[in-house]
């Protein structure tokens, strides 16, 4: 037997309205659930990202750091380079004047002696010799005058090579007569100090 239905339309239309609505309402619930579950888990993935840029910008400044001591090391190693250039041209041509001056008083023959002494540095590494010295000295004869010569081009004399006499003068010593001399000597490789090695400290670079 077919149901009869005495209600008005109206009400089946308000209850399919409300089916909607509770339809609607569930998925929208559905909806803001998984958007929370979707914030939390882009928070967290945010959260660590974050941590990472973190620790990536204290390493970057740490790299920065690095950067800035090593370009004041470059200056500090380029200021050294010059300074050393410098300090080898004049320990290149560095005289040990005490060690001359005591060969020296070693090798002056009996019958002479010294008036004046001077000595000059060559710090032309184009040239012979590490310098010069310049004596004038007194002799009685020139065979005296000789033998200052000879003692000064001998072994027992290795920092001289090349002695000359530039002028000889009769003079009187008293009543004696003497013969004043001017001499000059090239200063070989023997008067170097050897200070370098000492005086230039070496950089790893």
């Amino acid at each position: 037997m077919r149901a009869i239905n005495l209600l008005p339309p109206e009400s089946f239309q308000k209850q399919a309205t409300r089916r909607k609505l509770a339809g609607v309402v569930i998925a929208g619930i559905a909806y803001l659930a998984l958007l929370a579950v979707v914030t939390t888990l882009l928070g967290g993935r945010i959260g660590e990202i974050e941590s990472r840029i973190e620790v990536q910008r204290a390493t970057n400044d740490g790299y920065q750091s690095q950067i800035l001591e090593l370009a004041s090391m470059e200056d500090l190693l380029t200021e050294y380079t010059a300074q050393r250039a410098t300090l080898e041209t004049i320990l290149a041509r560095d005289v040990s004047w005490g060690r001359v001056l005591n060969d020296l008083s070693r090798v002056i023959p009996d019958r002479t002696w010294l008036t004046s002494f001077s000595g000059s540095t060559n710090l032309a590494l184009d040239t012979p010799g590490v310098g010069s010295i310049r004596m004038t000295g007194v002799a009685f004869d020139f065979p005296d005058v000789s033998a200052w010569l000879r003692s000064l081009d001998a072994d027992t004399f290795p920092a001289g090579e090349g002695t000359w006499v530039s002028t000889i003068v009769d003079s009187l010593e008293g009543e004696i007569e003497v013969l004043n001399y001017t001499s000059q000597t090239t200063l070989t490789a023997a008067a170097d100090a050897q200070r370098r090695e000492d005086r230039i400290p070496e950089v790893n670079p």
